[in-house]
């Protein structure tokens, strides 16, 4: 509102100053029999008359321009305003795109922490997943799969892991290679075990 009121008083000085100019150039026209006292020469009024009653398309060039120099002056003023305008949109514009690429950055950022937060989440899962592999588990929580090796408790005198299938634990006389083939052989049903555990995977060469 008040940039209206400003370009309002600016347009309202301008059309004072015409009015102004105008009237010097009359009084100068003028003649002044006595002091204070001025009348319009006769070709004065004619003329003016004449300007006054013509359409503006009537006029000649000469005239026409000087209407011309006078709007001129107000387009000037318009001129400004649309400038500044232009400038303020374009200001007004670069904030809006500064402030999205701004939320953008934000948004960014929030996935990146979200996923940060799931891959860790994930993480700390796979680590007690890792964790209750290593602890003991009771028989009467649960059995394990068959067809597996797993720590045992009471240990067995002949070696500490015992071999679980067909729902019993059994022993193998010696460590192989290759378990499958000692199956049916060296196998024999054991004593009631009371805990069991997955077999840790051993270290890297260098861990």
């Amino acid at each position: 509102m008040k940039r209206e009121n400003d370009m309002r008083e600016e347009l309202a000085e301008l059309a004072h100053k015409q009015w102004s100019g105008w009237m010097d150039y009359l009084f100068s026209k003028c003649i002044a029999p006595t002091v204070g006292e001025l009348i319009i020469p006769k070709w004065a009024v004619e003329r003016w008359k004449r300007q006054a009653n013509t359409p503006y398309e009537e006029l000649s060039n000469d005239e026409k321009n000087t209407d011309r120099d006078e709007a001129d002056k107000f387009l000037a003023l318009f001129d400004t305003e649309i400038t500044r305008l232009r400038s303020q949109i374009k200001g007004l514009e670069k904030d809006r795109d500064h402030q999205a690429l701004k939320r953008l950055e934000n948004i960014k950022k929030a996935d990146e922490a979200l996923n940060m937060h799931i891959a860790s989440e994930v993480e700390v899962r796979n680590l007690q997943s890792q964790l209750n592999a290593l602890k003991w588990i009771p028989v009467a929580e649960g059995l394990p799969e068959n067809y597996y090796e797993y720590l045992v408790l009471p240990y067995h005198k002949h070696c500490p892991t015992l071999w679980y299938q067909d729902d019993e634990w059994w022993w193998y006389s010696h460590q192989s290679d290759a378990i499958e083939k000692e199956i049916g052989n060296n196998l024999e049903p054991i004593f009631k075990v009371t805990h069991w555990m997955p077999i840790p995977t051993l270290p890297k060469q260098g861990e």
